[in-house]
């Protein structure tokens, strides 16, 4: 009877002894948890700190390239730009230009276009001729003669020229009088002469010269 007593206490002290056990060690796994709870929950709260500074730097990052882009969009529009208004510069002046040569030109149809190509007194013996003009000239147009002060009712200016194979040779007489005549041209080299007709008045006499005061004016 008492040994079985015994037993049952002894049965009884164990399962007790295992209680306490897992409930020891239930507080202790309690106990952990409770103590790294926290810590995990701070790696957690860093983790989502990076990934949002992450985040932040990937915008910034799309920002700045954006901002370069737009810079080298910029840099890119203003040398075009550069360019433009350079090319507009020269298609400025090549317009200028055009406009200059069609006024020229306009000028030329209505022969408004005039250079003095002499002006001088000619002094020659008597018979002889003097080349005053003798050039090519590059447009079509006329040459104005103007004489004066000549002593010699012979005088005469001459205008020749070979344009296409046609020649072209044309003489008119000024006189003694002051007189204004006007010779045709064509564009190709023209030869004008100031001459006279006059005669020796013997072989023991003195020859009789020439003398005249001219202009000549060409307008093409």
């Amino acid at each position: 009877m008492t040994q079985e007593v015994q037993a049952k206490n002894s049965h009884s002290i164990t399962v007790i002894a295992l209680g306490l056990i897992c409930i020891i060690l239930a507080a202790s796994t309690i106990a952990v948890v409770s103590l790294y709870k926290p810590d995990q929950t701070e790696l957690d709260n860093k983790d989502k700190t990076i990934e949002e500074l992450n985040n932040q730097i990937t915008v910034l990052t799309d920002q700045i390239s954006s901002l370069m882009l737009n810079q080298n969009d910029k840099n890119d529009q203003s040398a075009e730009i550069k360019s433009l208004n350079d090319r507009l510069a020269v298609l400025g002046s090549d317009l200028a230009a055009a406009n200059t040569r069609n006024s020229d030109a306009q000028k030329i149809m209505n022969l408004e276009i005039s250079d003095t190509i002499f002006n001088k007194t000619v002094t020659q013996e008597a018979g002889k001729a003097t080349i005053i003009y003798e050039e090519k000239v590059p447009y079509a147009g006329y040459i104005k003669i103007e004489s004066a002060k000549s002593n010699s009712t012979s005088t005469y200016v001459k205008i020749s020229y070979t344009y296409k194979d046609l020649l072209f040779d044309y003489k008119v007489t000024l006189g003694d009088k002051d007189k204004t005549v006007l010779l045709p041209m064509l564009p190709c080299t023209i030869k004008v002469e100031i001459g006279n007709e006059n005669k020796d008045v013997g072989e023991e006499e003195t020859v009789y010269d020439n003398k005249v005061d001219v202009v000549a004016t060409m307008y093409w």
